[in-house]
């Protein structure tokens, strides 16, 4: 049963997200109805980037938490927060932010702009074994967080990382 605490921390979690999601209509809204051309979007996407993470990761967590929270998971949302951001953003530290940084910038400073190995090779560093890693320790950290069955926190995930990353994806081309 949910009492009077955990129902105001509901809403507040929703209010939360219906404000990420209304500030999100509104970048996008003004982004295109700029028509910011593809050229320049590249230096404006330098700039968005960062706030765009915390605002992904803040609904990431919000979904994970009031989904958690509906399925009778006992954690709290500190706890959802700071568990999830170590599940998501070290693999994509280690699959994705490094090796652009390191590998692909000695590529390009040596006139390489294409990748050395094919293209199912590039997916499966970008998206295919990211995805795996986060969605395995997302559930394994959610299921100890909230104290409920792999099965419930698995779709909390997926729902969650769906909800995050079309909105990611929606700015990041």
């Amino acid at each position: 049963m949910i009492g009077p605490k955990e129902s105001m921390t509901i809403t507040i979690m929703t209010s939360i997200v219906d404000s990420a999601f209304r500030g999100v209509n509104i970048l996008c809204l003004r982004s295109y109805s700029r028509s910011i051309k593809p050229r320049k979007w590249y230096l404006v996407q330098t700039f968005t980037t960062i706030p765009l993470i915390f605002i992904a990761h803040g609904i990431y967590s919000a979904t994970a938490y009031l989904l958690s929270r509906l399925m009778k998971g006992k954690g709290s949302f500190d706890a959802t927060f700071s568990s999830q951001a170590f599940t998501v953003y070290i693999p994509a530290l280690i699959f994705m932010w490094l090796p652009e940084l390191t590998f692909f910038t000695y590529l390009n400073s040596k006139g390489t702009y294409s990748y050395l190995w094919p293209d199912y090779v590039e997916y499966l560093r970008v998206f295919i074994l990211p995805f795996i890693w986060i969605i395995a320790i997302s559930t394994i950290s959610l299921m100890k967080v909230h104290r409920y069955s792999w099965w419930k926190a698995t779709i909390s995930v997926v729902i969650s990382l769906i909800l995050s990353g079309g909105i990611s994806a929606f700015f990041i081309r």
